[in-house]
């Protein structure tokens, strides 16, 4: 005779509770590996970050050292100006070396261009990767150092145009003609202006114009002189605050 056994749970279907282990075990699985990525991607996205910051400071760095450079060009055209209108009356009457050549400096030489260093930014900008910059106090500076460049930019747009007004004004009333036949060249610079009567009109109001021109050439360029100081103050703040953040080395 066979006898017969009932059928044991180990051998037949799972209970529930292997469901459950099974399935706790797998959710754990899955959400381990959800965070493990989530950190892999924070890490990456860090490290980024900090070349990102990186990259910033040495563009910073470049900033602070042109502004340098073009704030002592600006101040050594302050010191023309301040000759050529000093004794503007005086030159019109007879000649003086000292202003003409001054003179010479200011309208055939212009006032120095300054371009900030936005490499760092364009790509923060351009690939979407200002999100990167976690830090908001840190953003906010970066953002607030971009706007004052553009706003320097925009003031440099009218300081164009005053120094295209004294230019235009200047060839109505000073022979640049005269000047190259007595310099036998165009090579003007580092050389004294031969003497002579290089004015072509004696009009009071003309001149009275001219000399309302280069008062207003000099104070736009004396204004851009200090936002350029400004723009380094601003830019060196900006560099120290990169340090301290993100704790790197000075």
């Amino acid at each position: 005779m066979e006898v017969h056994h009932p059928h044991s749970s180990h051998n037949g279907k799972k209970n529930f509770k292997q469901y459950f282990l099974e399935f706790l075990m797998l959710f754990l699985a899955v959400t381990l590996g959800f965070f493990a990525e989530n950190m892999r991607e924070e890490n990456v996205e860090h490290h980024r970050e900090i070349e990102y910051i990186k990259s910033m400071i040495q563009d910073l760095n470049k900033d602070t050292a042109n502004i340098n450079n073009t704030v002592k060009r600006f101040e050594n055209i302050s010191l023309c100006f301040d000759t050529i209108l000093q004794i503007f009356d005086k030159s019109t009457i007879s000649f003086s070396q000292t202003w003409s050549n001054n003179f010479v400096k200011i309208i055939k030489g212009g006032y120095p261009d300054y371009y900030y260093t936005d490499r760092t930014l364009q790509q923060l900008k351009n690939s979407g990767s200002m999100r990167l910059i976690k830090n908001q106090i840190v953003s906010n500076a970066i953002v607030d150092y971009d706007n004052a460049n553009k706003d320097f930019m925009t003031e440099d747009g009218y300081l164009s145009h005053i120094q295209q007004q004294a230019t235009e004004c200047a060839f109505k009333v000073w022979s640049f003609k005269r000047l190259h036949q007595k310099l036998n060249s165009y090579q003007w610079f580092n050389k004294n202006i031969p003497e002579d009567n290089y004015w072509i009109i004696k009009d009071k109001a003309t001149l009275e114009y001219f000399y309302n021109i280069l008062s207003q050439f000099r104070e736009s360029e004396n204004f851009q002189k200090n936002n350029l100081v400004k723009l380094q103050k601003q830019a060196i703040e900006l560099i120290s605050l990169l340090n301290n953040e993100y704790h790197l080395e000075k």
